[in-house]
């Protein structure tokens, strides 16, 4: 028995909130546009059954529609260019260059809150100990 009580009872308890899954059922929410759903079923095949958990669907959802907002942006820029003339001739920075940049934001962030960028694959024991070999 720990500090706090039975260490059991406290992986029971989290056990029940990440629930593993394999990738044919772990299906995107209909909700999500065409392409966040395209992107969705290629993160979870390009890693191994049971990666994600049902915790990990609300951050996938968030990294699939700001990978899908990015692409549309960068469309949207090789179309209209990054900057355009108003209605008084004024030279204006393009909207889809903001919603590029915090397209790209997000899904940085988001790739490795939800672990599938190689930094945050590797533990901070791993990167230690690599980090101490590499000054010996």
């Amino acid at each position: 028995m720990g500090k706090r009580g039975p260490v059991g009872q406290m992986k029971k308890a989290a056990a029940g909130i990440q629930t593993k899954v394999s990738p044919g059922s772990f299906p995107p929410p209909e909700y999500l546009t065409a392409l966040a759903k395209d992107y969705w079923r290629n993160m979870v095949a390009a890693f191994p059954g049971g990666y994600f958990t049902n915790a990990d669907s609300v951050l996938l959802e968030q990294y699939c529609e700001a990978a899908a907002l990015h692409r549309n942006a960068t469309a949207t820029l090789r179309k209209e260019g990054r900057r355009y003339k108003d209605k008084n001739g004024v030279l204006r920075k393009n909207p889809a260059v903001d919603d590029q940049h915090q397209a790209r934001c997000d899904c940085a962030m988001l790739a490795t809150k939800l672990r599938i960028t190689k930094t945050s694959m590797i533990s901070p024991k791993i990167a230690g100990r690599a980090a101490q070999e590499a000054t010996e």
